[in-house]
């Protein structure tokens, strides 16, 4: 008699041999009951986050060659690993006769969100012993005049980052040969 239903994966004794349940120290596996209709993705996430992922939060769970899934955050751990300064959560997952016990799977979680923000190529914005800046092409008559302008930025995701001030909505970034452009070079376009 087995505890859970499900169905039986592997079976690794014979009829007649004497069975406890599973022995981590032993080589064999026993009997292996799977029920893949209750399973929950359990993932280590850095310390960082510990402050911006709550139990209830809604994320997005990505399980190669499966279509992602939205679940919510069931458990936040209020430990932190020392050795791997992480702390667990659990969410758990629709049933999905493609999901499989201990598959792997990508966390998502949305742990930032800023409406209209501006945003910029993350390659474009340079930096120096004054701050963080991009190039824009300004128009000057009939010319374009390549313009440093210093930013403040804020988060950066793939490859974009956040603009907070320096820029204007219509300013155009130079995003090819922005390393060797200077600050009132005139500029010509291709």
């Amino acid at each position: 008699y087995a505890e859970i239903s499900g169905v039986v994966d592997a079976v690794d004794i014979k009829v007649g041999e004497f069975f406890q349940g599973p022995n981590p120290a032993a080589k064999t596996v026993g009997i292996r009951i799977v029920n893949n209709g209750s399973l929950k993705l359990v993932a280590n996430v850095p310390d960082v986050y510990v402050g911006k992922i709550q139990k209830g939060d809604h994320v997005q769970v990505v399980v190669p060659g499966v279509d992602s899934v939205t679940s919510t955050i069931s458990v936040a751990g209020t430990f932190i690993d020392p050795s791997t300064r992480s702390f667990n959560v659990e969410a758990k997952l629709p049933a999905n006769p493609l999901f499989r016990a201990n598959q792997t799977a990508t966390l998502r979680v949305l742990d930032y969100q800023a409406k209209a923000a501006v945003t910029v190529p993350t390659n474009v914005v340079q930096a120096d012993d004054k701050g963080k800046y991009v190039y824009v092409a300004e128009k000057s008559g009939n010319k374009l005049i390549a313009r440093r302008k210093t930013v403040d930025v804020g988060e950066s995701f793939g490859n974009t980052t956040e603009v907070k001030s320096g820029l204007s909505a219509g300013d155009v970034i130079i995003t090819e040969g922005y390393q060797s452009v200077y600050d009132g070079q005139t500029l010509t376009t291709n």
